[in-house]
């Protein structure tokens, strides 16, 4: 008669926070300081980059044009409001940036070895909805560009003329790269690596 004993297989281990030196845990992305070296690393390291530029761009834009742009906005057929846009670009910029360097972090310091494997496939998909986001915010911010150019630029000289448009550049470069990173460790197989 076979035993009923409560033996542990490897499907009931758990692959996360283990005491046992010797124990695998797998990510998608290399541990340690050579994930600076990696082109994860190297992603991550432009994504700062542009979040920092994004952040520069959208805040050098006067909120004084901005308020000014939409209450004259029957003057143009954008109808982006140009106060929020400027909020929500430097709102998502900043959620983005301390995102990325807590992935950044967390590979650098092996404290991944902490979390669950799910965190990445969690993480992942929040970086892909933000990677959605920050499309539709280069969109606005260059729809911003325009109504500043339709109604402040009519009345007055625009302070900053540009801005919009450079975080709107920005904007879609950090898409680009952010889709890239994150559908590459979706689609990536895991690599076993001692914790």
């Amino acid at each position: 008669m076979p035993s009923t004993s409560n033996q542990n297989t490897t499907a009931d281990v758990p692959t996360y926070a283990s005491s046992d030196p010797n124990k695998l845990r797998s990510t998608k992305c290399v541990p340690g300081t050579g994930f600076i070296k990696t082109l994860f690393g190297l992603l991550n390291l432009i994504i700062i980059i542009s979040c920092i530029c994004i952040l520069a761009t959208a805040g050098v834009a006067s909120k004084a044009d901005c308020e000014l742009a939409d209450l004259l906005s029957f003057q143009s057929p954008v109808q982006v409001s140009a106060v929020h846009t400027r909020n929500a670009i430097i709102v998502f910029a900043v959620f983005g940036l301390l995102l990325i360097l807590i992935d950044s972090i967390l590979y650098i310091t092996k404290l991944i070895f902490r979390l669950s494997v799910k965190f990445d496939l969690a993480f992942s998909i929040v970086m892909i909805i933000f990677g959605g986001i920050y499309f539709i915010l280069a969109c606005c911010a260059a729809a911003w560009e325009k109504k500043l150019g339709d109604t402040v630029g009519v009345v007055s000289k625009v302070q900053h003329k540009g801005a919009p448009a450079a975080a709107s550049f920005f904007l879609f470069v950090t898409t680009g790269f952010v889709l890239t990173s994150f559908i590459l460790r979706l689609v990536r197989p895991e690599i076993s690596h001692e914790e």
